[in-house]
């Protein structure tokens, strides 16, 4: 009796003093952060949760749109609880200027670092996404700014323009004005494809063959990506180890695979064989100026790349094609300014593009309306004066852009699709701290140029070669995943023009 005694005590008691503790330490958390504004807690454990939760099902709005509508109850900032986990939400573009730029907090690692590693397995490791420890990120950042600096990138238009090809042959296969395509299916594999030739030289065959092993692991690798976002306890649920197993053999494929690619480019620059100038070459400096500087940290940055350029890259060309598509006067817009400036040729140059203004406003408002990783955190190394408030230290700051992009205080009508904010007379008015589509200061996203030199090119050859007629029922909406994505998947019926 007294042993069974014994085990009903550690079954009973040990759960209800743990219960107690993490109450005592709720306690004092909301006691900490008490002096801040924001919405009333839906539950003492649950935070705001529930709201969330409830709109998100009614309403069907994504939860940065949930932030944007609180940002205009609560300025310049708000705290935001993720159940027991406090966020300060920042809502005014001072602060944005505040943080990002003046104070230049660090990664909050709570969020960054869960790109590291995947059910346990290294997926991107130590590399400029998922590093935060600023000094060793510094570090890295120094050695690959020059591969994506603008005239680097625009050094490699032949190699954008032959993955174009391959895109467009592959669309008019399907132009016989019946059959439906999935523009958003089909934008990540020629985003795909297009990391892996401009940046490594390697044929990913993400165009016409989906189902190849490279394209085939990466979806995987990223839709496991998300599901740990999701579902942060899936880890520990014996019932989801087969998937959590196959998303683990998916990344050892691709570090492999990337590892194969390296050490090749590897012998032939020792060889004396290698005459390549991309960003594989600058990935490979990281080595020779840094000789601790092991394999799987050159695969981190491979593999990052082609992760983060794929996915953010293909959701913003989409959601710009939609809008386009919506909105027939900015379709005509659009192809009149396409044909003056390309006329009958198909390759485009870096001068086209930058004649292509029009062009080049409808990409900037569905990166206001739609950003694709709008969420921006940092944390306080030190009790932080912000806006009048006193943050506590290790708390964490989020900057998200959608939140700022969508604030009437800001912008007029912030839910209306109109790239005339972005004219010559319009553009000087928008407050600079309103809009950071990539990001603001050191950190800022390193792959912007190649992503905007990507879709200008893509969405000219694109409208310039076939008549593209959007599928009834199909709206400008976001829904979330690892980034936003378009809600129905810019489904059309093309035809060659």
């Amino acid at each position: 009796m007294a042993v069974l005694a014994s085990i009903l005590y550690l079954l009973l008691g040990v759960p209800l003093f743990c219960l107690v503790v993490f109450t005592v330490y709720l306690y004092q958390q909301h006691a900490k952060y008490d002096h801040l504004p924001g919405p009333k807690r839906n539950g003492f454990f649950s935070g705001h949760m529930p709201m969330v939760k409830k709109r998100r099902t009614r309403e069907k709005v994504i939860i940065h749109q949930i932030w944007a509508d609180l940002a205009i109850q609560f300025n310049p900032l708000y705290v935001f609880w993720f159940f027991h986990r406090p966020v300060v939400m920042i809502s005014d573009a001072a602060l944005v200027k505040e943080v990002l730029i003046k104070l230049d907090l660090p990664k909050d690692p709570f969020g960054y670092s869960h790109f590291a590693n995947l059910f346990g397995q290294r997926l991107l490791g130590g590399s400029l996404l998922s590093e935060v420890d600023h000094q060793s990120w510094k570090k890295k950042r120094a050695h690959l700014n020059p591969a994506f600096h603008h005239k680097f990138i625009a050094s490699l238009m032949d190699q954008f323009n032959q993955s174009c090809d391959l895109f467009l042959n592959k669309l008019l296969t399907l132009a016989d004005g019946e059959t439906e395509v999935s523009m958003s299916e089909e934008l990540v594999r020629l985003a795909l494809d297009v990391v892996g030739k401009v940046a490594y030289d390697l044929d990913v065959n993400a165009i016409d063959s989906p189902d190849a092993p490279i394209p085939t692991n990466t979806r995987i690798a990223l839709e496991g990506l998300v599901q740990s976002f999701r579902r942060p306890f899936m880890f520990f649920q014996p019932s989801t180890y087969p998937y959590q197993n196959e998303c683990i053999k998916s990344v050892k494929f691709l570090r492999e695979a990337a590892k194969g690619v390296i050490q090749a480019r590897m012998d032939a620059v020792q060889k004396q064989e290698d005459s390549h100038s991309d960003i594989l070459t600058y990935i490979l400096r990281i080595a020779e100026n840094d000789p601790t500087t092991t394999m799987d940290d050159l695969v981190d940055h491979f593999i990052t790349f082609i992760v983060g350029g794929q996915e953010t890259t293909s959701n913003h060309i989409s959601f710009t094609l939609l809008g386009i598509l919506l909105h027939p006067e900015v379709e005509q817009k659009v192809l009149a300014e396409i044909d003056e400036v390309l006329g009958s040729r198909r390759s485009v140059t870096t001068e086209d593009l930058s004649k292509l203004t029009y062009l080049d406003q409808t990409i900037k408002e569905a990166l206001r309306l739609h950003p694709p990783q709008p969420a921006i955190t940092r944390v306080t190394k030190e009790d932080t004066n912000l806006g009048g408030y006193v943050i506590p230290a290790g708390t964490s700051v989020m900057c998200d852009a959608h939140v700022l992009q969508h604030n009437p205080k800001y912008w007029d009508d912030p839910e209306k699709y109109d790239p005339e904010r972005f004219n010559a007379e319009n553009k000087a008015k928008i407050e600079h701290y309103a809009y950071f589509p990539f990001s603001l200061g050191s950190h800022n996203c390193i792959g912007s140029s190649f992503a905007q030199l990507e879709t200008k090119l893509v969405l000219a050859r694109l409208i310039q070669s076939f008549k593209i007629k959007l599928l009834p029922g199909q709206e400008l909406k976001a829904v979330e995943q690892m980034t936003l994505r378009p809600k129905d998947g810019v489904r059309v019926t093309l035809v060659a023009r």
